[in-house]
């Protein structure tokens, strides 16, 4: 270890051998991440639901990017291990977390919003951002210095700054969706006093969401990565959580038959509906389910068979009629021919 390195790690400790306050938070920040991350993805094993959809997986890869997010954030501070290591570790942890948590938002935009196209604009965003920035961050992160990422007017640290304006703005659009629709929810369902509370939660998670974008923005514009880092692993590790249980909640309350769907007005809309009750024109003569038509088709093959059945026993019994009748004539012509 060089003597920058070991002075560094020692400015970590007091006269007395104790961690200094600043140290003390990132052991206790990094250890609240960690816990939430090995708790979120032991809730995810244990869940009774689904484990094959977007939201599960989305969750748990958000929730296992945690892990070395959190770590990586710990073992620079201390400088435990070499540079390359270290950034390699925070590299992953990064790109899980940052779009493991934008999937686990638009998993479930399905449940409020029918369009199909705010569905594909929003899954192109998250994969474009991905993309962009994703390797970007990590070709400037092993290509440059480690003097050249300290320099705050350098490449790197312009890159860092965009790079968090895009993703905050992604989550700024993503959970807006969720405040707008469920506050066109609560004003409906307000003057009926019918408002679920799952509704409530939903837009309480989403504005907690902004408000950490928010303040995670304004700690990176003032150059203070290393809190900006503690920050966002804590937030986003207890907002983790929230969402499983909130959106989880929310899944199983539509698919339920929560009363949130109006005939009139209809507020929340699935991707795959089930086809729309017919107008009162249409009401008297419904269309034909293909299971129906099947069905009927069946019915119709079943008469036809049975009316050629019945017919071919009259054509037998007819037959057989007649070869009595027969064979009585002939028994009596040779009685007949006897008596002679």
């Amino acid at each position: 270890m060089s003597l920058s390195r070991r002075t560094d790690a020692a400015s970590k400790f007091t006269s007395s051998g104790r961690y200094t306050p600043e140290a003390m938070i990132v052991i206790t920040c990094a250890t609240i991440s960690l816990y939430n991350g090995i708790e979120l993805l032991l809730l995810i094993l244990t869940s009774s639901r689904r484990h094959n959809d977007l939201f599960s997986w989305s969750l748990a890869v958000a929730s296992i990017g945690v892990l070395p997010y959190a770590s990586g954030w710990l073992v620079r501070y201390f400088d435990v291990i070499g540079d390359v290591a270290n950034m390699l570790i925070n590299d992953i942890g990064w790109i899980l977390l940052t779009t493991g948590q934008a999937l686990v938002l638009h998993s479930r935009l399905n449940l409020l919003f029918k369009s199909i196209t705010i569905l594909k604009v929003t899954k192109w965003m998250i994969i474009l951002n991905a993309i962009i920035w994703h390797s970007a961050v990590t070709v400037l992160l092993f290509a440059i210095s480690t003097q050249q990422k300290l320099d705050r007017n350098g490449a790197f640290i312009k890159v860092q700054k965009v790079q968090l304006a895009f993703f905050c703005a992604q989550d700024f659009l993503l959970s807006g969706l969720y405040i707008w629709k469920t506050m066109k929810i609560i004003k409906r369902k307000e003057a009926e006093n019918q408002t679920p509370r799952i509704i409530w939660h939903l837009f309480a998670i989403n504005v907690g969401i902004v408000l950490v974008d928010v303040t995670l923005l304004a700690v990176s514009f003032t150059n203070n990565f290393l809190w900006q880092q503690g920050i966002k692993a804590v937030a986003y590790s207890v907002k983790l959580k929230v969402e499983f249980v909130i959106l989880g909640k929310l899944s199983d309350y539509v698919h339920k038959g929560g009363e949130l769907i109006s005939a009139e007005h209809p507020v929340f809309g699935f991707v795959e509906m089930e086809p729309e009750p017919p107008s009162r024109k249409q009401s008297t003569q419904p269309s034909a389910t293909p299971d129906a038509t099947h069905l009927e088709r069946v019915r119709k093959q079943s008469n036809i068979s049975a009316a050629e059945s019945s017919r071919n026993r009259e054509f037998m019994s007819d037959e057989i009629a007649t070869d009595r009748s027969e064979g009585v004539k002939r028994r009596t012509l040779g009685k007949g021919k006897n008596w002679s």
